[in-house]
């Protein structure tokens, strides 16, 4: 909107509607914390209760649970997919339309200022969503945690 309408950004993206998107998505991420937490609670912890980890995250945890943690990784594929594919494909829908609108500038310093600003932001979102990928769409027993510290350390670094 503010690329492609920038007269019309204040009309329509108004205090309101900026409230509402907030409470939409605070919602949505509690809901999803909440299914974790709940399926979290139903493991038990028998032997070990040492995370070998730097973040609690829910990958740690299934690695140390003593009980069977398939229902909760289908959920962190399921929910993380979801999440994931719904922010990629509102991202790149909303690209089409800078691209549509950015090919219609007559300059080409406002092409290419246009451009470079899309890039610089196409190289953040793609760092962000390939480690989201990475951490929460493959089954957590492929990799050892060491790998997700590495991943870890890359994301909270570079991100």
């Amino acid at each position: 909107v503010a690329i492609c309408k920038p007269l019309l950004y204040p009309a329509i993206m108004t205090k309101a509607v900026c409230w509402r998107l907030v409470k939409g998505l605070y919602s949505l991420a509690f809901l999803n914390s909440l299914v974790h937490t709940s399926g979290l609670l139903k493991l038990s912890f028998c032997s070990s209760n040492v995370v070998n980890h730097f973040f609690c995250d829910n990958s740690p945890l299934f690695q140390i649970s003593s009980s069977s943690t398939t229902l909760n990784e289908l959920l962190v594929f399921i929910f993380g997919s979801l999440f994931a594919m719904s922010s990629i494909i509102t991202i790149l829908i909303s690209y089409v339309f800078i691209i549509l609108t950015v090919v219609r500038i007559r300059s080409k310093d406002g092409k290419y200022k246009a451009f470079s600003t899309c890039t610089s932001h196409l190289m953040a979102v793609s760092l962000f969503h390939g480690t989201v990928i990475f951490m929460y769409l493959r089954p957590v027993k492929l990799f050892s945690l060491d790998t997700d510290k590495i991943a870890s350390l890359f994301y909270t670094v570079v991100i």
